[in-house]
């Protein structure tokens, strides 16, 4: 049912690519060409998954955003939600939560689309640019290579925004 609604609704819109693959297939493709990916549609089962294997593909859990979006109400999220495992241990990487906080609004500023919507869109990118600025200082976390906890990561990310 889902595979026949989806083409359905696809049919709709001509001028978007829509094509089916099997998880498997899709799961392994994401890792051959994740460049050819830009919205997978799929269950929540199967999205759950391969949103985390398309998070080790960029870098970690700690660098994915999440979105859940529908037709009036969205929540925004790191893909690796509460990360219980990691609680209270100031190794977190704040990133994945920044990147969703910019997801959030540019969410905001479409659904909105009234004079302050550009400002929202100018502070995601704000959010991102201050993100990669780091990145390329290589102040980093200790999940991925770096060597700072994430209240001292935290600090240097909100100093940078701030300027």
């Amino acid at each position: 049912m889902f595979s026949r609604i989806s083409n359905d609704v696809a049919k709709k819109f001509p001028d978007v690519e829509f094509s089916e693959s099997y998880v498997d297939a899709c799961a392994m493709n994401l890792i051959r060409s994740p460049e050819k990916y830009d919205v997978i549609l799929t269950t929540n089962l199967f999205g759950d998954i391969l949103s985390d294997e398309a998070a080790q593909v960029v870098g970690g859990l700690g660098l994915a955003p999440a979105g859940n979006i529908g037709k009036k109400f969205a929540i925004f999220e790191p893909v690796h939600g509460a990360a219980f495992d990691i609680a209270n241990k100031n190794i977190a990487n704040p990133s994945s939560m920044f990147l969703s906080i910019k997801m959030m609004l540019e969410w905001l500023a479409r659904k909105n689309k009234n004079n302050e919507a550009n400002k929202l869109i100018e502070l995601g990118i704000k959010i991102e640019n201050t993100l990669l600025s780091l990145l390329e200082e290589n102040l980093k976390t200790i999940d991925i290579g770096g060597n700072l906890h994430t209240d001292a990561f935290t600090k240097k990310f909100i100093s940078k925004l701030i300027l």
